[in-house]
Order: structure tokens, then sequence, then C-alpha cells
């Protein structure tokens, strides 16, 4: 099995987007309804299991936990 690429970003509506790749399409995109803060120091986190299910996949600013929408 190959491993998934993957990748977590800020867009071009700051908001922040996790997308993985497991057979050479975007097979999962997540990202945040909100858009970050500018010029702010902020900690950002994302967690996944590996699954192709957008509810594993949970998106983090300063601790808490964002409102999100996606596909998969």
């Amino acid at each position: 099995d190959a491993l998934p690429i993957w990748q977590f970003r800020m867009n071009s509506s700051n908001q922040l987007e996790f997308e993985a790749d497991f057979d050479g399409a975007t097979d999962l995109s997540v990202f945040s309804t909100t858009a970050l803060n500018l010029n702010a120091w902020q900690y950002i986190t994302v967690t996944w299991d590996g699954s192709l299910s957008k509810a594993n996949v949970h998106l983090y600013s300063n601790g808490i936990e964002m409102t999100q929408s996606g596909s998969s």
C-alpha cells in the first residue's frame, strides 16, 4: 500500500486547510469555516487518523477545535 501524500496550509481565504491524496487525486479535503487572525501568533494543530473520513480530521487554533467543512 502506498502512503498518502498530505498537506496542511492556510488557503487564500486565510482558512486552515488539510488535504490527503491516496491515489493521485485529492481524496480528503477539510478546511476551517473561519479565517485565521493575521499578524498574530497562533498555535495551530491538525490531528488525523489516516482514514478517508473527514470526521477523523480535527483542526485546532490555540487549543480550541475549529468548525470545519470539506469532502471525503
